[in-house]
C-alpha cells in the first residue's frame, strides 16, 4: 500500500523536483509524482530494481521464518531426547541403589531393619519396599 506524503511539509518529486511527490516508494522511501509511481503486486516503487529488491526481501524473510521453525522443532526434540535419557538414568541410579540395598555388601541386615524402623509413618511404602 502506497504511503502518502504528510500535507504539511511538500516534498518535491525525487525525479523531478518542480512535481510535488505524492507518494513514496515501499523500498527505498523516495517521493515520487504520480507519473514517477509505478505500481507492481499492489505496493507503488520507484523501479523495477526496487521491486525486485521487495521480492528478495519477502522470499528472504520467508526462509529465515521456515529456519525458525526448523530450529524450533529440533529444539524441542532435543528437549524431549534430554528428557528421556535423564529418566533412564534416574531409573538406573535407583535400581542400583535398590539392589545394594537388598545386597549384604553395604549394610547389614541389622542397620538395614533399624533405618526402616526409624522411618516416619508417612513413608510406609517405602518400609514394605525397603524390608531386609
Amino acid at each position: 500500500m502506497a504511503r502518502p506524503v504528510k500535507a504539511h511539509k511538500i516534498v518535491p518529486c525525487f525525479f523531478h523536483q518542480d512535481r510535488e511527490g505524492t507518494t513514496r516508494c515501499f523500498t527505498c522511501n523516495k517521493s515520487l509524482c504520480s507519473e514517477c509511481a509505478k505500481t507492481y503486486d499492489g505496493e507503488v516503487y520507484c523501479s523495477p530494481q526496487c521491486a525486485e529488491n521487495a521480492k528478495k526481501f519477502d522470499a528472504r524473510a520467508e526462509d529465515l521464518k521456515e529456519m525458525d521453525e526448523v530450529y524450533k522443532r529440533r529444539e524441542l526434540v532435543n528437549n524431549f531426547q534430554g528428557l528421556i535419557i535423564n529418566v533412564i538414568i534416574f531409573i538406573v541410579i535407583c535400581l542400583v541403589a535398590f539392589f545394594l540395598w537388598k545386597s549384604e555388601l553395604i549394610f547389614s541386615t541389622a542397620v538395614k531393619t533399624n533405618i526402616v524402623n526409624n522411618m516416619p509413618e508417612w513413608a510406609g511404602f517405602l518400609k514394605d519396599i525397603l524390608k531386609p
